[in-house]
C-alpha cells in the first residue's frame, strides 16, 4: 500500500473570476416587507386595530395581525401565514 497509482488532473493556466459579484433580490424585497411589519408593531395604539392587506403568492388577506415571528405571521383569524410567501403588505387607513 505504500505505492498509489497517479490520478490524473489538468493544470488550471488561466485566472478564475468566479463568484466575484452577485446580486439578492429577494433579500431587498423581504427587507421592505420587514420594514412594514415593524412600522405595525412600533405603531401607536395596539397592533390589533392596525388593519393590513397582505398579498401572498396563493392568496389576498384583509384583517389584522395577532402574532410576529421571523418566519411567519399569524392573522385574527388564525391564520398562519409565510413570510417568505408575501409579495406585498399595504397598512390601510
Amino acid at each position: 500500500m505504500n505505492k498509489l497509482p497517479k490520478i490524473y488532473h489538468t493544470n488550471i493556466d488561466k485566472k478564475l473570476n468566479n463568484n466575484k459579484e452577485m446580486c439578492v433580490v429577494e433579500e431587498v424585497k423581504n427587507n421592505n416587507i420587514r420594514d412594514t411589519l415593524d412600522k405595525v408593531y412600533a405603531g401607536l395604539g395596539n397592533k390589533y386595530n392596525t388593519n393590513v392587506i397582505i398579498e401572498t403568492n396563493d392568496k389576498k388577506y384583509d384583517t389584522s395581525l395577532i402574532y410576529k415571528s421571523n418566519k411567519e405571521l399569524i392573522t385574527k383569524e388564525n391564520e398562519i401565514i409565510d413570510v417568505r410567501d408575501i409579495r406585498n403588505i399595504t397598512i390601510k387607513k
